[in-house]
């Protein structure tokens, strides 16, 4: 799995945005709860190797959110199939687990439904890896 502490992430959808002022006025200090039980029982089935369509990019937070709760120091590395160029809805799959820190240049999930929206228009399917503290990460392609 490609999260060493110096891995450099996909970061292409900053250009022309102030990543530093973006961040600091929106930051999010842990992905979402999910506040719809149905969204934590597909987590759970998420995790057992189960895929799901059309998963809207908040519910997919929120069960990023559900899954981080369970095991706090795990990252989770799942494939994003875009539903479309607006990047709104997504198939999504589990790919991988490990324990390991988030990369030093790893983004916010405030900036999440940018980095979305700028693979969805480039790629169709991409690598996405998340951690506690609202940390993600795009894999390169």
């Amino acid at each position: 799995m490609d999260n060493d502490l110096f891995y450099q992430p996909e970061d292409g959808f900053w250009a022309g945005l102030d990543k530093l002022s973006f961040e600091a006025d929106q930051l999010e200090p842990e992905w979402p709860e999910p506040s719809n039980p149905f969204i934590r029982r597909m987590a759970f089935q998420l995790a057992n190797h189960r895929s799901y369509h059309n998963v809207a990019l908040t519910d997919f937070q929120q069960m990023v959110g559900c899954l981080l709760i369970e095991a706090p120091g795990t990252v989770f590395r799942f494939v994003l199939v875009p539903m479309g160029p607006s990047a709104s809805f997504f198939s999504v799959k589990l790919l991988d687990t490990s324990t390991s820190l988030p990369p030093l240049l790893s983004d916010n999930i405030c900036s999440i439904r940018i980095a979305t929206s700028w693979m969805a228009k480039r790629f169709d399917h991409f690598e996405i890896s998340c951690s506690s503290g609202g940390c993600y990460w795009v894999h390169r392609q």
